[in-house]
C-alpha cells in the first residue's frame, strides 16, 4: 500500500514539473522536488490615456432665442424697461463633460467666433447641478463677460478625473445679454466651449 501511494505521488510531481517547464528532476529526492519553488513572471503595463470631452445639451423644446418681444410691451414704453434692468436671460443650456487626468487638470473656456458689437454685452455663468462624480472642477463665482474676439475666458477650472452626468445636468449655463443700442447679433454668431489642459 505504501509503494502505491509513493508511486502516485511521484507521478503527480512529475506532471507538475513537466507542465512548469523543467527538463529533469531527481525522482529519488521527493522532498527536494516538493520543496522547490516555481515562479512565472508576467510583465504587465497599464497605460491609461488622458482624455477630456464635452458637449452642450439643450432643454427639450427650448430655443436659445434671446430678444423676442415680450407680450406685455405696449406702444410708448421704453424698450429697455420692457426687458428689465438686468438684460435678457437664458438658462436652457447645460454643459456636460467627462475627463481622465492621470494627475493633470483641465479647464473649460468660452469664446466667440466673431467680434461682439460694442452695443452688446454678453455674460455667461456656469451654475453647478452635478449628478456625476469625481473632480468636476470649480465654476467662476461671478458672471464672465465674453470679451474681445479671440479672447478665451476660463469659466471652470480644476477639473481632474470625473464626469458631470449626461443630459440636462452638469453645469447650467446662464446667459445674460444687454443690447443697449438695439443691435442684433449676426445669424452665424456662436459661443464656443472647449476643455483643455490647465
Amino acid at each position: 500500500m505504501v509503494k502505491w501511494i509513493v508511486s502516485i505521488t511521484l507521478f503527480l510531481v512529475g506532471i507538475i514539473m513537466y507542465a512548469q517547464g523543467d527538463d529533469t528532476f531527481d525522482a529519488s529526492s521527493v522532498s527536494g522536488v516538493l520543496n522547490s519553488e516555481q515562479q512565472a513572471v508576467v510583465p504587465l503595463a497599464i497605460n491609461l490615456l488622458d482624455f477630456a470631452i464635452l458637449d452642450v445639451e439643450l432643454d427639450p423644446g427650448a430655443r436659445v432665442d434671446i430678444g423676442g418681444i415680450p407680450s406685455f410691451l405696449e406702444a410708448g414704453m421704453a424698450i429697455s424697461s420692457a426687458f428689465g434692468t438686468n438684460g435678457l436671460v437664458d438658462e436652457s443650456l447645460y454643459l456636460n463633460f467627462s475627463a481622465r487626468g492621470n494627475g493633470q487638470q483641465y479647464v473649460v473656456r468660452a469664446y466667440t467666433n466673431m467680434p461682439i458689437p460694442d452695443e452688446v454685452q454678453i455674460t455667461v455663468m456656469p451654475i453647478p447641478e452635478i449628478t456625476g462624480n469625481g473632480e468636476v472642477g470649480t465654476a467662476v463665482s461671478d458672471p464672465v463677460v465674453l470679451g474681445t474676439f479671440g479672447s478665451e475666458e476660463v469659466i471652470i477650472s480644476g477639473i481632474g478625473s470625473g464626469y458631470t452626468g449626461n443630459g440636462y445636468t452638469g453645469y447650467k449655463l446662464r446667459y445674460e445679454v444687454v443690447a443697449s443700442g438695439g443691435v442684433s447679433l449676426d445669424p452665424s454668431f456662436e459661443i464656443i466651449y472647449e476643455i483643455i489642459v490647465q
